[in-house]
């Protein structure tokens, strides 16, 4: 029987992904944007999971790309392009009347702080964020943290993420999950596994 609902956040709840990170700095320096992503990817997993500070991050790349550090912008990028994806909200909150909410999501200290604002955390029972449980997605670790501190079975829980990597990894501990593709589509699957 399936007793929680887990999101991700960034693709799914909030509309906002890396990969417009990517585009910015990709304008400024004259580099392509999979030509920063492959640099800066490495760096980005380190932040997520707290293993260093957003300011040394932020000077990796102003060094790498030859880009002034003001021109960086990580935290202040992200808030101004960050919106919460109301019509998934909607679904959450018919969710929450049922099942036990969670969230899982790769995102550094700096950024928890700008979605504090962006997404109601009452909204949320349990809220895992990489930098502070020190483990990421795709890693299947983190979705058995996930698990014991909830108390409740792979089997019991649904998960929801717009990257197929997180969603095979999740599968993998033996968690039903969802690859999202916009809110009509999840709702269409949500019924279909009978949980909406």
């Amino acid at each position: 029987m399936i007793k929680c609902i887990i999101f991700d956040l960034g693709g799914v709840l909030v509309d906002f992904s890396d990969e417009k990170y990517y585009r910015y700095i990709s304008k400024i320096s004259k580099k392509s944007p999979e030509a920063i992503k492959k640099k800066v990817e490495p760096w980005l997993w380190r932040l997520y999971i707290g293993a260093t500070k957003v300011q040394l991050f932020e000077k990796d790349i102003a060094r790498s790309f030859s880009i002034p550090l003001s021109k960086v912008r990580w935290v202040q990028f992200y808030e101004e392009k960050v919106r919460p994806k109301k019509d998934v909200i909607a679904i959450l909150r018919k969710l929450r009347r049922r099942y036990v909410i969670a969230f899982i999501s790769n995102i550094d200290s700096s950024r928890y702080d700008v979605r504090k604002a962006e997404i109601e955390h009452s909204m949320f029972d349990y809220k895992f964020a990489s930098s502070f449980v020190k483990l990421s997605k795709p890693d299947p670790e983190i979705f058995k943290y996930a698990l014991k501190r909830m108390r409740i079975q792979p089997g019991e829980a649904v998960f929801i993420d717009d990257r197929r990597i997180n969603v095979i990894s999740a599968r993998s501990v033996g968690i039903p999950s969802i690859l999202f593709r916009g809110s009509k589509d999840l709702e269409k699957k949500l019924k279909r596994m009978k949980v909406l």
